[in-house]
């Protein structure tokens, strides 16, 4: 017995969200500084030179996340009544590189730049199955 089926799958979703950093000030400004004051929602990360601080957790949008999934299966069944399943796939058909996460990038004249980066190219999986 011999079968082939095929599938499909378009996803998309939207708001996905992440941190972006909201304020930037290098640290011997803002511990020196007795006018700043830090308003009660805002988390502090410190590192070693730099404090940057977040008016709010997940405070930006990523961009909207879409993708194509296509699939074909091959099946067939021997004489002995085993069975051979062949699967070939491709994820992300169109080669969208979703943003997965969020970059701030500071410039030369000290301004920050957005950079959203996506991981996850086009994918062509092969899958072999046998069963006995």
């Amino acid at each position: 017995c011999n079968d082939t089926h095929s599938d499909g799958e378009w996803c998309w979703f939207t708001d996905s969200c992440s941190y972006i950093i909201t304020y930037y000030a290098p640290q011997d400004e803002v511990w020196e500084d007795e006018d700043f004051k830090k308003p009660e929602e805002e988390t502090i990360v410190v590192d070693c030179k730099n404090k940057y601080l977040y008016d709010a957790p997940y405070n930006t949008k990523l961009p909207d996340y879409h993708r194509l999934d296509l699939g074909v299966d091959f099946s067939t069944t021997f004489r002995n009544g085993h069975g051979l399943k062949l699967n070939l796939s491709i994820y992300n058909t169109y080669n969208h590189l979703n943003a997965s996460m969020a970059f701030l990038q500071t410039n030369a004249d000290g301004s920050f730049s957005g950079l959203a980066y996506g991981l996850v190219p086009i994918i062509p999986p092969i899958t072999a199955t046998y069963k006995f």
